[in-house]
């Protein structure tokens, strides 16, 4: 994020909706969803995550449009502390190892491909990443 999100004077109502959100909790979650006749996948992404916590954001994709939202907020919602911790230490052994690039990912419930179920971070790096990811 750019901005100041105080500052939203001659914005759209939806943009200072947003801005907000962000200021009020701390992030957005934003829903991504096919139009009729379109193919691809839907997905939910968070925004404002890096601006409050420092950490990158969250983007899923696979799942129930509802669910991915769900999902997504309830990260930030209930294990914020711990969440930006994860992502924090994840980003300093990224740097200590010397990866420039790399992708954290939470695996939440099974069908996501999660087998420990608690909260778990994976940073996967040192390799050219393809997107979307899966």
């Amino acid at each position: 994020m750019t901005r100041d999100i105080r500052h939203r004077q001659g914005l759209h109502a939806a943009d200072q909706k947003f801005l907000s959100q962000i200021e009020t909790y701390g992030w957005n979650v934003t829903t991504v969803f096919k139009k009729e006749g379109e193919t691809g996948p839907e997905w939910a992404f968070s925004a404002g995550l890096f601006h409050s916590y420092q950490h990158p954001e969250i983007a899923m994709f696979g799942l129930d449009l509802d669910i991915m939202h769900k999902i997504v907020n309830d990260i930030g919602t209930e294990d914020d502390q711990l969440i930006g911790e994860l992502v924090r230490r994840a980003t300093s052994i990224a740097k200590d190892r010397k990866i420039s690039s790399f992708r954290t990912v939470f695996n939440t419930n099974r069908e996501a491909g999660q087998s420990v179920f608690h909260i778990h971070l994976h940073l996967l790096g040192g390799r050219p990443m393809h997107w979307p990811p899966g």
